[in-house]
């Protein structure tokens, strides 16, 4: 059997990168997946992210809080209790690979920038 799951969403926090005793290099970080419920409304789910090796050390390099990027891999759930004493779940991804898809640096200078479209939302496929 094999598991692929795709998010979309900006770091929590900046990554926070270590290596194992055997030298491999892992970067843990967060992701914010926002899910617009309404005008006005969006649920957030969280998602806690694990990079390797060639892949750690980029993400610990050009991601940063804030920064978009697209992840996949595989998700599993673990459970802990809460600081409130409450049983809590964790979204956790084994990411494959990373893709930065918009860093704080994009976006700078940019404000008062408008972004136009020659296409009507009809003429979109996807």
């Amino acid at each position: 059997m094999y598991q692929k799951v795709v998010v979309v969403g900006r770091l929590g926090a900046d990554p926070i990168m270590r290596y194992t005793p055997q030298g491999k290099a892992v970067v843990n970080f967060s992701v914010a997946v926002d899910r617009y419920t309404g005008p006005g409304t969006k649920d957030t789910t969280w998602f806690r992210v694990n990079a390797w090796e060639k892949q750690a050390e980029a993400v610990n390099e050009y991601l940063h809080k804030g920064d978009l990027c697209l992840c996949e891999g595989e998700v599993s759930v673990s459970t802990f209790e809460g600081r409130d004493g409450k049983a809590r779940a964790s979204l956790d991804l084994r990411a494959r690979q990373v893709t930065f898809l918009q860093t704080k640096k994009d976006t700078e200078g940019m404000a008062g920038v408008e972004s136009k479209s020659d296409l009507d939302d009809e003429e979109i496929l996807f």
